[in-house]
């Protein structure tokens, strides 16, 4: 979790078996707040580029992790 003046992020990692590997989620939630609120429609387009960005990247990187 963290919060600034602007903006609330509560980020959660769930690990668990599935068949003979590992499922991993990773759910993100952004909240504005004060004055950030009403920029709120411009702020989630970008923020979904960076979390679509970053759950690539988790992929990738989860991949190429030695069994």
């Amino acid at each position: 979790r963290a919060e600034t003046g602007a903006l609330r992020s509560t980020d959660t990692i769930t690990v668990g078996a599935e068949g003979s590997g590992t499922l991993v989620l990773y759910e993100a939630v952004l909240e504005a707040k004060g004055w950030a609120r009403f920029a709120d429609p411009f702020l989630s387009v970008a923020f979904r580029r960076i979390g679509d960005r970053a759950a690539a990247g988790l992929r990738e990187r989860l991949r190429s992790v030695p069994a």
